[in-house]
């Protein structure tokens, strides 16, 4: 009960400073990103690395498929150009996990030490509620707000690390393992926890936790991360109701690019499994997650790149006319 008491605190205030440092980067990125996702003209290339960028400022993907809905309800977007934004935006969202995988640093020196989330959580904590004293408003307060953010979310996750201490040896827990091999049962049980908590990067922190504890294979790790893209679509889907025909449509394209690149994912491993097993049954690592966390939202990006216009078509409005142009001009 104790340890389980420890990780769920250490999960809340891995999530709140995970909001507060998305809060205060969003401050500091003030109407910019707004607005220099309104400026795209007709290329896709620059759609796609504008949201790769515009999600690792502010990181958070939701926030940016949230944007995207608001302003495609407002009329300043096209659906295709959004759908070209989401797909960088899944690259952009990988940058946190790498910082995440520090924990799997280990060592006796000084710097060594301080790379680890116990002894780099103090530090960026001491220089945000330094700057939070001398600051009054403004900027430099949602500066000192994002430092403040980022400590407590480091100190979250080595809550969680150290709650996930005992797990080492799953197989102990009867039935653990075979359902862990299972690659369709970790990526379902992923989405519905990440749809729960709304927050993927959370989730794959709980993830680089339980890898750090040497508790997780590859197996398991490989569909979980699929997964995770599929369940974080929620906050999108949750945005979007109420809203006009292209803003929903939006969401839905956020939903099928996620869920298209997951069901793929899970069923290349069905084919590779019999061949790859001992890859597969190695124990996986904080930063092998961010690796794979990378390269399959990457390879996701890339081979569903040509499909945007065939997937605009499937979850556009079918009103003739409800959305004529692919990107706005300006």
């Amino acid at each position: 009960m104790r340890l389980a008491l420890e990780f769920i605190g250490g999960l809340a205030a891995f999530i709140f400073g995970m909001k507060t440092l998305s809060g205060g980067l969003g401050v500091l990125a003030g109407g910019r990103t707004e607005r220099i996702l309104s400026r795209l003209t007709g290329s896709p290339l620059r759609a796609g690395l504008l949201g790769a960028g515009a999600t690792a400022a502010v990181q958070s993907s939701s926030a940016v498929t949230v944007m995207l809905i608001g302003m495609a309800e407002a009329g300043q977007i096209g659906l295709s150009a959004a759908g070209y934004i989401l797909l960088g935006a899944n690259v952009g969202t990988t940058l946190t996990p790498w910082l995440l995988s520090l924990a799997g640093i280990r060592g006796e020196g000084t710097l060594a030490g301080l790379l680890t989330p116990a002894g780099l959580a103090p530090v960026v904590a001491i220089v945000g509620a330094g700057l939070l004293l001398i600051s009054g408003s403004g900027r430099r307060r949602s500066l000192a707000e994002a430092f403040c953010g980022f400590g407590v979310l480091m100190l979250g996750m080595e809550r969680m690390q150290t709650a996930v201490a005992p797990l080492r040896d799953l197989a102990a827990i009867p039935g653990a393992a075979q359902l862990l091999s299972s690659p369709l049962f970790a990526a379902v049980t992923a989405a519905l926890f990440t749809a729960l908590i709304q927050s993927s990067t959370a989730s794959v922190a709980i993830l680089q936790a339980l890898a750090a504890a040497g508790g997780l294979n590859v197996a398991a790790v490989l569909p979980a991360v699929m997964g995770q893209n599929v369940g974080t679509c929620v906050t999108g889907m949750l945005s979007a109701l109420g809203t006009g025909n292209t803003a929903r449509a939006v969401a839905r394209f956020n939903l099928a690019v996620n869920v298209i690149g997951a069901a793929v994912g899970v069923g290349l491993m069905y084919l590779l499994r019999p061949v790859c097993g001992a890859f597969f049954d190695r124990c996986a690592t904080p930063a092998g997650i961010a690796l794979w966390h990378s390269l399959f939202n990457i390879l996701s990006a890339v081979l569903l790149w040509p499909l945007v216009p065939w997937i605009c078509r499937r979850v556009r409005p079918r009103r003739r006319g409800a959305e004529k142009k692919y990107f706005l001009s300006h």
